[in-house]
């Protein structure tokens, strides 16, 4: 009968983390396809319902050739430390080391804040993330990376990150007609109103 209850004990304990809800970071675009020029405005959330964090940081990736970085704004809502935020250092198609915290810890579903991009040719970027590694940051005399995520007790957080991506489309051949055909009538109907001899 011993055996038994610690062969079930450990297998609980085992199965354990496969039950429980780990902490998710998902990055959300307002919407998948856009022309050049237009701009995308990208969620940035979190889910630490069940492991809850005293923050961390994270970078995100994209593609420089197809989007532009306009700019990044924390969320008013969020319950973190405003004094504990970093804001992005802009590299060659990477936002590195977003960081949030708070001296207690967060814990629940929240929006942490928005990126603007702009679509600047056609093509396809991922968005992309991962954990910031901490450290010195790469811009010399710049500030220090956050580092990776830290839960309840001290320990480095896991955390899974759920991608986005953006398809940046040529306008439509039906709109370049369409806008050529108004600008012919328009010319036609000012040649039609025009006084003889001009």
């Amino acid at each position: 009968m011993k055996d038994t209850i610690i062969k079930i004990t450990t297998c609980l304990l085992t199965m354990a983390p496969l039950w429980a809800h780990g902490a998710v970071i998902s990055l959300m675009s307002d919407t998948s396809t856009v022309t050049p020029g237009e701009s995308i405005t990208v969620t940035l959330a979190a889910d630490f319902t069940g492991s809850p964090t005293f923050g961390g940081g994270l970078d995100i990736f994209y593609d420089e050739e197809v989007l532009g970085f306009v700019s990044f704004a924390f969320n008013f809502g969020l319950a973190d430390d405003p004094l504990l935020r970093r804001a992005p250092d802009v590299l060659s198609g990477e936002l590195n080391g977003i960081g949030f915290g708070t001296l207690d810890t967060l814990d629940g579903v929240f929006i942490i804040g928005e990126l603007t991009f702009v679509a600047l040719t056609t093509g396809f970027s991922p968005l992309t993330m991962a954990v910031n590694e901490g450290g010195l940051g790469p811009i010399p005399g710049g500030p220090n990376n956050p580092g990776p995520f830290v839960d309840a007790t001290g320990m480095e957080q896991p955390v899974d990150t759920v991608s986005a991506s953006v398809e940046v489309v040529p306008v439509p051949a039906a709109v370049w007609f369409m806008l050529t055909a108004l600008m012919t009538l328009r010319v036609w109907s000012r040649k039609a109103t025009a006084p003889d001899g001009l």
